[in-house]
């Protein structure tokens, strides 16, 4: 029966490690990719700073909000 609750256990620990690896690197590629995509769509820096401050400190939530409050076109489509 120990060797089961053993074999569990460590499944559920590598289980848990990959997971937060996986969600590590996608929220780093959210804030990577809001950084790129602002700098694109908008040359205010405080508007820079706040949205990618946003993305990083309220995962999930905070990319949800940046899509429906990011500027509709880049500074390419609107010139």
């Amino acid at each position: 029966m120990e060797g089961i609750l053993d074999i569990i256990s460590k499944l559920l620990f590598w289980l848990t490690l990959v997971a937060g690896v996986v969600f590590t690197a996608l929220h780093g590629g959210a804030i990577v990719w809001t950084f790129r995509d602002m700098r694109a769509r908008s040359r205010d820096v405080l508007a820079l700073i706040v949205s990618v401050l946003m993305v990083a400190l309220i995962p999930l939530f905070g990319i949800v909000v940046y899509l429906m409050l990011r500027p509709r076109e880049t500074l390419a489509e609107a010139y």
